[in-house]
Parts: C-alpha cells; structure tokens; sequence
C-alpha cells in the first residue's frame, strides 16, 4: 500500500509491476520461440522422412527398431494372457490392455517374477477371497 495519502503506489509497487511486466514478456518470448523451434524441426523430419509422422507410424518404427535390437527373450510382447482355472484347463478367457488408438494388446517388457509356488490369495469381501496359481510376471510399458 501507498505509504502516502497523495500517491497511488509506492515506487517498490510500480518496481514489482514492472519487473512483473519484463517476466511476462520474456515468458511469451520464449512460448514463440519454443513453437518456432518445434515447426522447424518437424519441417525438417518430415522433409528427411518424406512424410508428415503420425504416431502410429512412430509406434510401428519402434516395434522394427526393438526387433533389430533385443533378442527375442527381452523383446517386448503383447500384453494378453489366457486365463485358466487351473493350469491343465482350457482357456476361460483372457485379460488384455489394449491400446486407444489401434485396439490392438499395448507392448510390454515382461519378466517372470514367479519366486514361489505358493498360491497368491487376496480378499475382494468380507467372506470372499480370490486365489490364484501359476506363473506371475511383472511388466513395464513405455508410452
């Protein structure tokens, strides 16, 4: 506040405000800048390419490049899974992540992470468990 009745803000005030005013500047600067950069370097890849890239024209160069360099064990693979009763039965039905755009299982690095052969039981209820045998995984998925 003005420390005087006859001025409107103190010189600190009009300081600030005008500090304020150079930071908001320089921040809408560097936005154009960044945009500027980014079309440049679209322009650039779409020239080298000879086409605009869409993601599924990255995605679908990722699973090429993963293929030339991990070997087939460390590959990532669809992620859909049969689901049995017991491990001697015929598939009751699987479970899947699938992706938005193509509807297609999402790739996933899996690992078997099956230390034990003890069933794994969790509660879903009061009096309802739910238990589980069989192999267990653990996976990463990178966007």
């Amino acid at each position: 506040a003005a420390s005087d009745a006859k001025t409107l803000f103190a010189p600190e005030e009009g300081e600030l405000l005008f500090w304020v005013a150079v930071a908001e500047g320089a921040a809408r600067d560097y936005d154009k800048a960044v945009a500027y950069l980014e079309a440049m370097l679209r322009q650039q890849v779409d020239a080298a390419v000879g086409k605009e890239l869409t993601a599924e024209a990255f995605e679908e160069y990722a699973a090429y490049h993963d293929r030339l360099v991990f070997r087939s064990d460390f590959r990532p693979g669809p992620f859909s899974y049969a689901v049995r009763r017991d491990r001697d039965a015929f598939p009751d039905g699987t479970v899947s992540i699938a992706s938005a755009a193509k509807k297609e299982p999402i790739r996933t690095f899996a690992r078997d992470a099956t230390e034990t052969t003890s069933p794994f039981t969790f509660a879903i209820g009061a009096a309802t468990f739910v238990t589980f045998d069989g192999p267990r995984y653990a996976h990463a998925y990178v966007a």
